[in-house]
């Protein structure tokens, strides 16, 4: 549904409205649409969205897709401390959620700007010291070498290495979160995306953010995918924008 709100290019047909979606497929409108999509991070790229898809449903409600995850993640706690959520997959980021619904990031700038630990940083890594040629490719051929180098890890100090630094990038999107926020309170972490999914290779980061945050730690397992959340919790899922929205990269030191 993301896609919905992107516009047209000039070349091709325009597409249909909502409205339109709806009476070609004889569909009724849904009481609460709840949207997650790639890349809405601002109030006016999150309003714009919201505007598009008016007609499809009485309510919608709109925000980035990694802020879905982590509201899935945690719709079954009761915790009101704060929260991060790390996700690793082809690529990476950790967002963070204080008590009072503000929002902090790090990472999360794409194959471009880092994306260090994810799928996509442990694969091009494999590839540059390996000094192999073939060096291209899109983020998710390139991510797609990374379960090789997990693999090889046991008998390859090469992988190991990748997947050691890969792990501590990881840990360190969460500290930089936590600073952020500027709390010393519990603090509640959760996870997505395949790598984080995968326990051998999430062990050691929680191992490394314990001994860098010195608070009290409770590491939750995800409870719901987001389209399960989004259908099974709609009253845990944000029903307007975040007064404090975190910048859209990471600034470099």
């Amino acid at each position: 549904m993301g896609s919905a709100g992107a516009k047209s290019r000039s070349s091709g047909p325009p597409r249909p409205s909502p409205v339109e979606i709806l009476e070609k497929n004889n569909w009724s409108v849904v009481p609460l649409l709840i949207v997650g999509s790639k890349g809405i991070w601002t109030i006016r790229e999150r309003k714009a969205l919201r505007k598009s898809l008016q007609g499809l449903a009485k309510e919608v409600r709109v925000m980035s897709d990694v802020e879905l995850a982590m509201h899935a993640a945690f719709a079954r706690t009761q915790n009101v401390s704060d929260r991060i959520f790390i996700v690793s997959g082809t690529g990476s980021i950790a967002l963070g959620m204080a008590k009072s619904g503000a929002l902090f990031r790090a990472g999360g700038g794409g194959p471009q700007k880092g994306d260090e630990g994810s799928g996509w940083w442990i694969g091009k890594e494999y590839l540059r010291r390996m000094k192999h040629r073939k060096r291209g490719g899109t983020p998710s051929q390139v991510a797609a070498l990374a379960k090789q180098v997990l693999a090889n890890a046991p008998r390859s100090p090469l992988c190991a290495a990748i997947i050691r630094e890969a792990q501590t990038h990881l840990a360190n999107l969460i500290v930089d979160v936590q600073r952020q926020m500027k709390s010393r309170g519990p603090l509640s972490i959760s996870w997505g995306g395949s790598w984080m999914l995968d326990d051998r290779f999430r062990r050691p980061i929680r191992a490394t953010v314990k001994q860098k945050i010195h608070r009290p730690l409770r590491w939750i397992h995800p409870k719901f995918s987001p389209d399960q959340a989004a259908a099974q919790q709609p009253d845990r899922m944000p029903q307007g924008f975040p007064s404090d929205l975190p910048p859209r990269f990471l600034t470099k030191k």
